[in-house]
């Protein structure tokens, strides 16, 4: 069996609290090598996804837009929340996203694009994911994340259970040398990081989202209104010759609310994103127990520190992500990209 694992940027900034260090210390390359020395055979990291998921969502909400029908458009990239429209909110349906989200559409790929490459059996391939969200567990459980009979991912720890997994292999991570995920999958942007706060996937939508209209880069990467962790935040832009309105919410309470106000008539928002956990994934129920305030900020001003020094700040740039639409996917929502990295919902009558 050939055992693979994909861990989510924000576990890389919170796995470190469970050893005793410094909250918001970033864990990427340590965690790379720890997890190899564990026995997977080959460590990814989950930013690339996420650098996939807003390429395809950047295309998905522009098509959209230019039909102007279906909006607003609902993030897809919190399970939690996915599964709470579909018991709560059916009627809604239409406008949450297809995108399936960074973990499963990393899970997809490597299915399909990775085995391929290197000519590795699928179903000789278990995948394992390390996220910050128990509701993960849930999410790779879906009968729609199983394409010709393969799991996009097969099992899913949360941050506490990595740390737990490390400890049982006798690992001292403090005692690690940095080394880099594996590759297909090892480039990231700072993008792809941002899905970890409340906010960051509005953000790198938006950079997407202007070089798919303009054909140009945002000038001002770094959109201030929305570094912060309100419950609830707009920003308005305009792009090429549409005023678009983005609204950010963490909490499903405010979701509802909203939700109220879209079906009341208001009619000014062209994409919203939820995610179920105060302050994003970086807060998320699979992560260390009994943080405090403090060391929730530090983990997010450490995603803000690592756009602001990173060399590659715009998903369409990621070379890797370049090269896999060039010789694999063809183009962000054409068939192979539907096939694989886009999914259905349906009303849940029941709460499982």
């Amino acid at each position: 069996i050939h055992v693979v694992l994909q861990y989510s940027p924000t576990v890389s900034v919170t796995l470190g609290e469970e050893f005793g260090l410094k909250a918001g210390k970033d864990m990427n390359g340590i965690l790379n090598a720890s997890l190899r020395r564990t026995g997977f055979d080959k460590v990814f990291d989950t930013s690339f996804g996420a650098d996939l998921y807003i390429t395809e969502l950047a295309a998905e909400v522009e098509n959209r837009i230019r039909g102007g029908q279906q909006v607003p458009v609902f993030s897809s990239d919190c399970p939690a929340w996915v599964k709470y429209m579909e018991q709560w909110h059916p009627d809604m349906l239409p406008h949450l996203s297809a995108c399936k989200s960074p973990q499963q559409m990393l899970g997809a790929v490597i299915s399909s694009y990775y085995t391929g490459l290197f000519h590795i059996n699928p179903d000789n391939l278990y995948t394992v994911s390390a996220m910050p969200c128990t509701a993960k567990k849930f999410e790779a459980q879906r009968e729609q994340m199983t394409h010709k009979g393969i799991s996009d991912v097969d099992a899913v720890l949360t941050t506490r259970e990595l740390a737990q997994f490390i400890r049982l292999n006798g690992i001292d991570i403090q005692q690690m040398d940095s080394e880099l995920a594996d590759n297909p999958f090892h480039v990231r942007s700072s993008s792809g990081r941002l899905l970890s706060v409340s906010g960051g996937v509005t953000e790198a939508l938006i950079r997407s989202l202007h070089h798919r209209i303009t054909g140009k880069d945002l000038n001002q990467p770094k959109i201030a209104e929305l570094r912060n962790t309100r419950e609830y935040k707009e920003y308005k832009i305009k792009i090429g010759d549409f005023k678009l309105g983005f609204a950010v919410v963490n909490s499903v309470r405010q979701a509802s609310k909203l939700i109220s106000e879209i079906k009341a008539g208001r009619n000014d928002l062209h994409f919203i994103e939820v995610m179920a956990c105060p302050g994003g994934c970086i807060n998320g129920g699979g992560q260390p127990i009994g943080s405090d305030s403090a060391a929730l900020k530090a983990r997010i001003r450490t995603i803000y520190e690592i756009d602001e020094k990173d060399p590659i700040r715009f998903a369409y740039k990621n070379p890797a992500i370049v090269e896999i639409y060039r010789d694999f996917l063809g183009e962000p929502m054409g068939q192979k990209s539907i096939e694989l990295l886009h999914t259905t919902y349906k009303k849940r009558e029941v709460p499982l």
